[in-house]
């Protein structure tokens, strides 16, 4: 009697494995699919190559990280890549996939900040934030870049907060000014809660609602599946594509280049991740 239960013991727990081996090879070639799904859909044909920002430490996890990464690339002041990026046209690059419905003007005259202070009176008090990324110019126009790429939380009010900064304190109250704010997110979804910021703010939440095909407010990505938008991605290729006609010293283009293509693979490893997350779970 024993020897018989221990033998249909066995047998269930032999059963027992083979299912669950078979459920694993089943989940693993499904995830397998979707995985090669999701690379040919947003064009990750780097996903699996080496990526140094990942072997330095986790701070590619965080905002701050692209914020001073796209900085570096941006900044025409930056040692070596600077002069690169300024011969390569980088700025200009970074707006054309913005599809401006405005002439950005980049003259001598453009500055680019990173988490500039910007205090606005809100209400009865005065609020306190820092624009992560700033690129204006003296012709009254600015590009307000809030990084998400990490999908932080948004703080209260803070788009309108950064657009009435610009507005009222950088440029004054009675200007016209050209000025778009870029919600950069590493894949599309991710959007602010326009419908609940505070009334005093009212005047540039209608500005955002008014404007007809996101001319305001402008969603960016790092990867996008819709190849008419331009991505992150898209956006690293043109510079790329740009400096090879320079005529800088081929240690500082050469330098140039890895950044680049470094920082692309970094962001096709992150997105492709997220776009993943949802069948993951």
């Amino acid at each position: 009697m024993v020897e018989k239960l221990v033998m249909e013991t066995l047998k269930i727990k032999e059963d027992f494995l083979i299912n669950v081996n078979n459920l694993l090879n089943f989940v693993s070639a499904d995830y397998s699919q979707k995985k090669e799904a999701v690379i040919k859909k947003y064009d990750l044909n780097f996903s699996d190559k080496f990526n140094i920002f990942e072997t330095i430490s986790d701070l590619y996890k965080r905002e701050k990280f692209h914020s001073d990464i796209l900085y570096t690339i941006l900044n025409p002041n930056t040692p070596q890549i600077g002069e690169v990026a300024r011969r390569g046209k980088f700025v200009e690059h970074f707006i054309k996939i913005l599809d401006l419905d405005y002439k950005f003007i980049v003259d001598d005259t453009i500055e680019i900040s990173k988490e500039g202070h910007s205090p606005v009176w809100e209400g009865s008090e005065k609020k306190h934030g820092y624009i992560d990324l700033l690129i204006t110019n003296s012709h009254n126009q600015a590009i307000i870049i809030e990084n998400k790429l990490n999908y932080a939380p948004d703080m209260p009010n803070q788009i309108v907060r950064y657009m009435k900064y610009i507005q009222e304190q950088k440029f004054g109250k009675d200007k016209k000014v050209d000025m778009t704010v870029v919600y950069l997110t590493l894949i599309p979804g991710k959007r602010p809660d326009i419908n609940s910021y505070h009334e005093s703010f009212e005047d540039y939440t209608k500005l955002i609602k008014d404007a007809k095909d996101g001319k305001i407010l402008k969603y960016r990505c790092a990867i996008d599946s819709n190849k008419d938008k331009g991505s992150l991605i898209k956006f690293l290729d043109n510079c790329l594509l740009s400096i090879k006609s320079t005529d800088i010293t081929d240690s500082s283009v050469m330098l140039t280049k890895v950044y680049l293509e470094q920082y692309k693979i970094l962001l096709g490893h992150l997105g492709g991740n997220v776009a993943m997350l949802e069948y993951q779970k």
